[in-house]
């Protein structure tokens, strides 16, 4: 009988999907301590990036009884949904929890009560983070920045947290903040014409940097993406959405999800409660409310890879 050599078996599960390798932990004690070291975690982790392989939407809301429901299903094929058991369920009424980071395969989620949490859908693990010590400032959650992002330096994972200073969540400068050395820096504006606009919802659309303007002397958003030119980065109009085409309840929050496979589609979330994602057609420019079969009406959509990441640190 052929024999593998140790190379060949790690080539070849490393290209395997995630709830493979979870069911071949079983075959024997080395392949189970094979697909829980860490450089194939990382392995994996980057051929699913490479090939685009394991991307699953998130779905995360509230059902027509009010109850909420999270919802994981391929996000080429928008089939196989799968229900997902919160770890911090939403027992009391009043109580509230939203998922708000994902990376690497771990979702970032924020409980009135538990507080925060880092989450592998995957794996089932789960690990809750020590409160933060900024005061009370989760009495209007949502009007709270989180966000998540891992640092490659120090091989951890980090939850930001910050105090809007506009109430009206307007804003004309946008900064960033290096996870690794904690400092921030401000990223330059776009060369354009418009100079009466406020930015709206910064986020990243394809591993690059975007973000919504508004203008004051136009009835609608515009979506900029941030991509490099050789060792330059420059901001490019994707998208324009107006009021007259585009109403929604929270038309002025709209984000932006993802592309879709084929690149001619952008799938964007309104910003509003409740919320209900739709696709927009960047040629005919058309728009079409994302409506999944089994999944609550209206939800929350983010983007995240199927990993074998483990969300407790190396250090416990």
């Amino acid at each position: 009988m052929a024999t593998f050599s140790t190379v060949m078996i790690v080539d070849i599960l490393g290209w395997l999907p995630t709830k493979t390798l979870l069911h071949f932990k079983c075959v024997s004690k080395p392949w189970s301590s094979l697909i829980r070291d860490s450089d194939f975690v990382k392995l994996h982790l980057h051929n699913s990036f490479k090939t685009n392989a394991n991307t699953k939407l998130i779905l995360d809301g509230r059902t027509e009884d009010d109850e909420y429901k999270t919802y994981s299903i391929d996000f080429d094929s928008l089939g196989n949904l799968e229900e997902l058991s919160r770890p911090c369920s939403i027992a009391k009424f009043g109580v509230s929890s939203r998922i708000f980071g994902s990376c690497n395969g771990l979702l970032a989620i924020f409980h009135d009560e538990a507080g925060f949490a880092l989450w592998n859908p995957s794996t089932r693990t789960c690990h809750h983070l020590p409160k933060l010590t900024i005061g009370d400032v989760f009495d209007r959650d949502y009007e709270n920045i989180l966000g998540f992002g891992y640092n490659a330096t120090g091989n951890d994972h980090k939850v930001v947290q910050m105090r809007p200073r506009n109430e009206n969540g307007n804003g004309r400068l946008i900064f960033g903040l290096d996870l690794g050395a904690e400092e921030f820096h401000q990223v330059p504006e776009s060369d354009i014409s418009y100079r009466n606009f406020w930015y709206r919802s910064v986020g990243v659309l394809a591993r690059n940097l975007c973000v919504f303007r508004e203008y004051d002397d136009k009835d609608d958003v515009i979506l900029w993406v941030m991509k490099e030119y050789g060792v330059k980065e420059s901001w490019t109009e994707v998208a324009a959405l107006s009021r007259e085409e585009w109403w929604q309840p929270g038309f002025f929050y709209t984000r932006a999800i993802a592309y879709s496979r084929r690149g001619d589609r952008l799938l964007l979330e309104d910003g509003a409660r409740p919320r209900q994602p739709a696709w927009f057609n960047l040629e005919k420019k058309t728009r079409e409310i994302l409506d999944v079969s089994g999944a609550s009406k209206h939800f929350a959509a983010m983007v995240y890879v199927e990993s074998l990441v483990s969300p407790v640190p190396i250090h416990q």
